[in-house]
């Protein structure tokens, strides 16, 4: 039987993934849906990992470059100190 907090992860290159750490639920969501229109995303996921902590998982397929592109843009507008270091 599965421990019911375990999370199988799997990694690829055409899925825009956020980790976001030590955030409130409104503030992901805000991020969220302000990625979504400025990247025309169809759609996301928010799952809680721990508490304040969640990742964004967004439906449209991308290439490498416009993920790299929207990591990018989520790091430079989002101004949180552990991402500026990443």
């Amino acid at each position: 039987m599965l421990n019911p907090n375990f999370l199988l992860g799997l990694t690829d290159t055409e899925t825009v993934k956020l980790d976001c750490d030590e955030s409130s639920f409104q503030s992901v969501k805000c991020l969220a849906e302000k990625t979504l229109k400025k990247f025309n995303l169809e759609g996301f996921i928010i799952l809680r990992s721990s508490k304040n902590n969640y990742h964004i998982v967004f439906n449209r397929e991308v290439d490498w470059s416009e993920n790299v592109s929207i990591m990018s843009w989520v790091v430079l507008t989002n101004k949180k100190p552990k991402l500026l270091k990443w």
